[in-house]
């Protein structure tokens, strides 16, 4: 029995034997001798199938062949072209587009989304805004009541304090105006009790007067043994005991004499002496000292008289109660040196003395500081006048 032998498979639609199969086209077409051709005379006899004849190939055939391979190679590399070429329009152009366009509509959405979030936040803010003012405005009422509450309040108590010590305020007047009378009474008592022992001592120690001094006096421009005098009549002992007496207890005391006591300033209405060193003061000594030691530095009460006024040329002790420094008036000076003058305490400067001979060593002292105007005071030109000494005369 006899097969057909099989064709060669083509490679990539070419026929790689097509030459081959040409050029042996009658080996291959031409099968081996059958046995009836060998030994039979008829096959049909022996019982075998009369073999069909192999059809030759052709060249026509065989170049039909050869051009459906090249074209499908033609195609199969077209194919990969156009695929390469879309490839890489989708890597070069398509893609990115996309991306750019995917890229965009997430830069849009997320633009979108963040100016709605920006927008949303926006009115939070407003609307928190708005929540604060308003809360503001009622907490600013709230305050404004509170604070008139308050305000009302700290009147009322102010106005209930006001009253209660304006009570108390009566009720103190009251009640100091009662022990003034009292202290007042006292004090008047005092006082009196002072001038009786004052007078009973001065009229024992100096006499019952009219007592007079003289003061001897030095310029700091002039030679020391130029001296210059005046003379001071005290004032009556019944007007001013006191006064008269501690007066001349300093005397007594020499606390006057060799620069114990200067003329140092000047003003239009008054020569201003005062335990103030001068060219005649030893050496570490203190004339103020010497005063406050003494126990007489000023009277204990500023002891007044209607019968001695301020009148000019007349002598008045300083301050409170009085001395030791005192003054010369050179003008009328009893309404203000007098009960009701400048002193706050309604009581006048004591008056004890007024000068009757060297009137013109008094306008010489009082020219020591040289023009004087509007009341202003002034240093005595060249220093202190000197006091020499103050005698008692008999």
């Amino acid at each position: 029995m006899f097969q057909r032998k099989p064709e060669r498979k083509q490679l990539h639609g070419v026929d790689a034997n097509s030459a081959f199969f040409t050029s042996h086209a009658r080996t291959v077409a031409t099968p081996p001798k059958s046995p009836i051709e060998v030994g039979f005379a008829d096959p049909s006899m022996i019982g075998i199938p009369k073999a069909r004849p192999i059809r030759r190939r052709t060249s026509s055939s065989a170049s039909a062949a050869g051009g459906a391979g090249a074209f499908g190679i033609f195609l199969l590399i077209w194919t990969v072209v156009v695929l390469a070429c879309g490839y890489a329009y989708m890597e070069t152009v398509k893609i990115p587009a996309i991306q750019g366009e995917v890229r965009r509509v997430e830069v849009a959405t997320a633009a979108e989304v963040w100016t709605e979030q920006v927008s949303d936040l926006q009115t939070n803010v407003k609307k928190l805004q708005r929540d604060n003012a308003q809360l503001k405005k009622e907490q600013s009422q709230t305050d404004t009541v509170r604070m008139k509450e308050l305000q009302e309040n700290v009147d009322k108590l102010q106005t209930k304090l006001d009253q209660e010590r304006e009570e108390h305020a009566q009720n103190l007047l009251a009640e100091q105006e009662k022990n003034s009378v009292s202290q007042v009474g006292s004090v008047l008592e005092m006082q009196k009790g002072i001038q009786e022992l004052s007078k009973r001592a001065l009229i024992e120690k100096f006499g019952p007067g009219p007592h007079k001094v003289e003061f001897e006096v030095n310029f700091p421009k002039e030679p020391l043994e130029q001296n210059w005098y005046f003379v001071v009549e005290l004032a009556k002992v019944d007007d001013m005991p006191h006064t008269v007496y501690t007066f001349l207890q300093q005397i007594s005391n020499h606390l006057y004499d060799d620069g114990g006591y200067s003329f140092f300033a000047n003003a239009g209405h008054v020569v201003q002496g005062g335990p103030v060193s001068n060219h005649l003061t030893p050496k570490g000594i203190s004339p103020a000292g010497n005063f406050k030691e003494s126990g007489y530095e000023t009277v204990l009460f500023p002891e007044y008289s209607t019968h001695m006024r301020h009148k000019k040329y007349t002598l008045g002790m300083s301050g409170r109660p009085g001395g030791p420094k005192f003054y010369i008036n050179m003008i009328d000076n009893s309404k203000n040196h007098g009960p009701g003058g400048y002193a706050t305490d309604g009581t006048g400067d004591p008056c004890f003395g007024k000068i009757i001979r060297g009137l013109d060593v008094v306008e010489k002292l009082h020219a020591a500081s040289g023009p004087l105007d509007n009341g202003n005071w002034k240093d005595t030109e060249g220093g202190p006048v000197a006091v020499r000494s103050v005698k008692i005369l008999k």
